[in-house]
């Protein structure tokens, strides 16, 4: 039952006019840590994020949906991403759970129209992979995860433009931690490696392709989101 909701927690694939979505999601159990979700907002802006939970199973899963439901509700009165970021590390604080209790958060706001897409970073060590004109660029931004174990934190933005065509991959690190045979690592390098030979194709496929990569039993959760810009720019438009 939790594991239906959460993947009915899960965004539409084709709910966001001249966004192209696609994603893939695959718990290492019957329940994840991992979530994603695309937040429409007022204006032609969207929300877009990542999580990804310390820890597997029933208390992980729960702690995904605290995540899903505050992103959103906090997300309808801050734009800024930094901001919104700040104001989750409030929220998670006054659970107080223990210090043993985190979780990674990278949200975006992406103006449709415009291009403009602004992004924060809150401990993810899996930065977004921008594919363009057949190259990849890593999206690199660092900062604290969300925890009890400091009262407060800031947060940085960086600001990039996409036009149309241009995708960009997000991921949890169970994408890039799984290991071969002989306990290499595939890793973010291996990952954009086979994003700028395969990124332009079906997101199925280039996941299939990371999974040949490892060897033994499924460790961690997986998940990839995907968007593709599919509207031609314009300078108008406003979050």
């Amino acid at each position: 039952f939790a594991r239906r909701i959460q993947e009915r927690l899960l965004p539409s694939k084709d709910g966001v006019k001249g966004l192209f979505v696609d994603y893939v999601y695959q718990p290492s159990q019957l329940l994840s840590g991992d979530i994603f979700d695309i937040i429409p907002l007022e204006g032609d802006c969207v929300g877009i994020y990542v999580s990804d939970v310390a820890g597997h199973g029933v208390a992980a899963s729960m702690m995904t949906m605290f995540i899903h439901h505050t992103v959103r509700n906090i997300a309808q009165d801050i734009s800024d991403p930094a901001k919104l970021l700040k104001a989750v590390h409030k929220q998670f604080t006054k659970l107080d759970l223990g210090v043993d209790r985190y979780f990674s958060l990278l949200y975006a706001r992406y103006n449709i129209k415009t291009g403009e897409f602004v992004f924060s970073n809150a401990g993810h060590n899996c930065a977004p992979l921008l594919l363009r004109d057949r190259r990849v660029e890593v999206l690199e931004l660092h900062g604290f995860p969300i925890m009890t174990l400091r009262k407060d934190l800031d947060f940085q933005e960086r600001t990039i433009w996409l036009k149309e065509g241009d995708r960009v991959l997000f991921y949890t690190d169970g994408c890039v931690e799984i290991m071969d045979g002989h306990g290499n690592m595939f890793g973010v390098d291996g990952l954009a490696a086979l994003y700028q030979a395969y990124g332009s194709g079906l997101l199925e496929d280039l996941f299939q392709r990371v999974m040949k990569f490892g060897w033994g039993e499924q460790k961690d959760d997986y998940a990839m989101l995907l968007i593709e810009s599919e509207m031609p720019v314009s300078k108008v438009s406003e979050c």
